[in-house]
């Protein structure tokens, strides 16, 4: 489940980056990118907190920043608390 959240993540910036640019929004999806790298591979039952530290500031990053299509933004940044939600779930059971 946690994979298939940051996959659509991934592909939601995908799609920002081309429609807008920003900087901004490369940096925060190559952090999601990296946090995919790192957890393709794993068992939810062996994450980590460090396999989700490079998304430590994209929240921060992406308030400063939003889409002007504020329907995509208020998307994106549901998405992004779902992710954010079951990423600290599954740490809270490791």
């Amino acid at each position: 489940m946690c994979k298939i959240k940051i996959i659509k993540l991934i592909a939601l910036f995908e799609y920002l980056v081309t429609v807008e640019s920003s900087g901004a929004y490369i940096k925060i999806l190559n952090a999601l990118e990296e946090v995919n790298q790192r957890i393709f591979n794993k068992d939810e039952r062996n994450l980590t907190k460090d396999d989700f530290h490079p998304l430590i500031n994209i929240y921060r990053i992406y308030s400063e920043v939003r889409p002007y299509d504020l329907m995509l933004g208020k998307h994106i940044m549901d998405k992004m608390q779902e992710f954010y939600d079951l990423q600290k779930e599954i740490l809270d059971k490791n």
